[in-house]
């Protein structure tokens, strides 16, 4: 693997890729990691105590980022972000309790906050960045469906 990022990196020169994460919590995915020094990051994150901590974590990995405290969705407006006992299950999405508690899972689902973020599609929110995506991460329970 170390060839072909000395050929990778050969290719791109002083560029780096740029990695746009869509539902940056957690930060850059592992795969990524050995990476870091060739990254720009891209980070879409609307829960703001996430969006802190992952500008620090990507700070530390060597990560050159740009995190941004919006949802990609399919319009501009503003909306709530159902905050939830496990964050990784927060969603702009109300959780449906009648329907998954019957699933051992179901209390990872219970609402603990309700905030109001901001949303916007990806062209819109990507406007300011003068540079292409080379790769595009995403992860927004069930908002590629909306």
């Amino acid at each position: 693997m170390g060839r072909l990022i000395d050929i990778a990196v050969d290719l791109i020169g002083e560029d780096k890729f740029t990695l746009c994460d869509v539902g940056a919590r957690g930060g850059v995915p592992s795969e990524w990691e050995r990476f870091a020094k060739y990254l720009k990051v891209i980070a879409f994150e609307p829960d703001i105590k996430e969006a802190d901590n992952l500008i620090s974590r990507l700070k530390e990995q060597g990560v050159q980022s740009n995190i941004i405290n919006k949802a990609i969705w399919s319009k501009n407006m503003k909306t709530k972000l159902y905050l939830t006992k496990s964050p990784a299950s927060s969603s702009l999405f109300e959780p449906r309790m009648e329907f998954i508690k019957d699933f051992s899972i179901a209390d990872k689902f219970q609402v603990v906050d309700k905030v109001d973020v901001e949303v916007a599609t990806l062209d819109a929110a990507l406007e300011s960045y003068d540079n292409n995506i080379d790769f595009l991460k995403i992860d927004v329970q069930g908002g590629t469906v909306a």
